[in-house]
């Protein structure tokens, strides 16, 4: 008998059966592994992108390692900003440090704030990558007092010198005081060292209103064999006489040296402000009570006119903030004079007050606090100015550059912070100074909109930690 057209369709139906519902869903959960593995090779992709990005490299290095006193110059992908790319290195073991922005975008440049231990191991992990370095076995000088380049010095002043080592072996053999008066070397004699310290003392008194030149050169080493590997050298200017043929008064202030008798310092807004002070201990080692007086210049053209000024009226500064008893912290071989609080935006004078036992002195030095971080460079007839907006974390773009010291020079920064000055003109030293202490007067402005950078010679910078200052004859 002849089947319906409905029963055939009904026997075709029972013939092909559907897929289960279970197939379906594991069809789902393929795509979707499958998906999840394609992102996850491109995150892998990127990262190891990332990774090949990331550098570290120490400043001054060679085939035996890294010196103790080097900086490091570290390269991170996505240029971060300061905050972010401190936050992604870590050193073992553990130095406090300070991290610098460079005239590069993505790099920053890390320096200790003591100088690695010598003959030891350093890792360096950044962006979690790990750079390994042998710190090399070499014995430098750390510090010197009086500082590099210090005026007014006492003519009955010690010398010392600190080293990364307290077994230093024969300095005498290695070291000679030349003073350019005569032409002539100082006698003088070394003192057993004292912890990290030597003092040496001259035999006789040193001459006055005379530049001395002081150079320690190799070979010399410590117990453990650490060797000096270059040459080291400062200067100094010893004080003046008065009409009676005796020491000026002033120079009883040598024994407390602010910023090394740097011009000024640069503070970053929002920043504690910190002076470094350097305090003979051959005289007084005990730490002084600190007091501080604020005064407010009332715009940026008399801080510019006061950085090349040999004495500066402050009767009519108004005084914006005073504050006793300041901390004074320790940190190895300098003490850190560190303020309450922050100062607004500005610039000011700062007089600094020390008592201890039966001494006291004053001593003062000018401030800029800014929000504008300027770093420059010169290089025979080229001036290179880089500017960094500390607001943003960017670069400081369209901000006119003029020199006005001893050499001209104007430009405008682009869109990378970088202003690059071609055919600078460099004024006539003054002749009557000696040749170790010719130094070119470079004060010059960053100008953007109503925010004015003032920069002098020498000047010594604050940047970064709090307690960090590191003392900078660039800007």
């Amino acid at each position: 008998m002849k089947k319906s057209d409905a029963e055939n369709n009904n026997a075709q139906n029972q013939q092909e059966p559907t897929a289960p519902a279970g197939n379906a869903k594991k069809y789902k959960y393929i795509v979707i592994a499958a998906i999840l593995a394609f992102f996850a090779s491109m995150l892998f992709f990127i990262t190891s992108g990332n990774q090949e990005a990331v550098s570290v490299s120490a400043g001054i290095y060679d085939e035996t390692g890294a010196a103790p006193n080097t900086s490091f110059l570290i390269t991170l992908p996505n240029n971060p900003d300061l905050d972010r790319a401190r936050g992604l290195i870590a050193i073992e073991p553990m130095y406090a440090f300070n991290l610098a922005y460079t005239d590069q975008a993505g790099v920053f440049e890390l320096t200790t704030h003591n100088p690695l231990e010598k003959n030891s191991q350093l890792t360096i992990t950044a962006a979690g990558r790990r750079f390994d370095f042998t710190v090399r076995n070499e014995l430098i000088i750390t510090s010197v007092f009086p500082a590099d380049g210090a005026r007014g010095v006492p003519v009955n002043s010690s010398l010392v010198l600190t080293f990364n080592s307290d077994s230093v072996i024969d300095l005498f053999g290695s070291m000679a005081v030349f003073r350019s008066r005569d032409g002539q070397y100082e006698d003088f004699r070394v003192l057993p060292q004292t912890g990290l310290e030597i003092h040496i003392t001259p035999t006789y008194p040193l001459r006055p209103d005379t530049f001395y030149n002081i150079v320690i050169s190799p070979p010399l080493e410590d117990a453990g064999g650490a060797q000096l590997m270059q040459p080291f050298e400062f200067t100094f200017f010893t004080a003046p006489t008065d009409e009676d043929g005796m020491p000026a008064p002033y120079v009883q202030r040598a024994w407390f040296e602010l910023s090394g008798n740097a011009a000024s310092v640069n503070v970053i807004a929002g920043d504690i402000p910190v002076l470094a002070a350097t305090i003979n201990s051959s005289i007084n080692p005990e730490t002084p009570d600190v007091s501080v007086i604020v005064r407010a210049f009332d715009g940026w053209e008399r801080f510019y006119a006061a950085l090349d000024a040999e004495d500066l009226d402050t009767q009519n500064m108004p005084v914006v903030a005073e504050f006793e008893n300041i901390a004074v912290e320790e940190l190895q071989w300098r003490r850190l004079l560190v303020f309450p609080e922050a100062l607004p935006i500005g610039w000011y004078h700062i007089e600094v007050t020390a008592s201890s036992g039966t001494q006291t002195t004053t001593d003062s030095i000018l401030m800029q606090v800014s929000d504008i971080s300027v770093f420059y460079m010169t290089t025979g007839d080229e001036v290179i100015v880089w500017a960094h907006d500390i607001n943003t974390g960017q670069p400081l773009s369209g901000a006119d550059v003029n020199f006005s010291g001893d050499f001209a020079a104007s430009g405008r920064t682009n869109g990378s912070g970088v202003a690059q000055i071609s055919g600078v003109l460099f004024a006539a030293q003054n002749e009557e100074l000696d040749m170790w202490s010719r130094q070119i007067n470079k004060r010059f402005t960053v100008t953007h909109g109503d925010r004015v950078f003032v920069a002098g010679n020498p000047t010594a910078t604050i940047s970064g930690d709090l307690i960090e200052m590191r003392l900078r004859a660039d800007i």
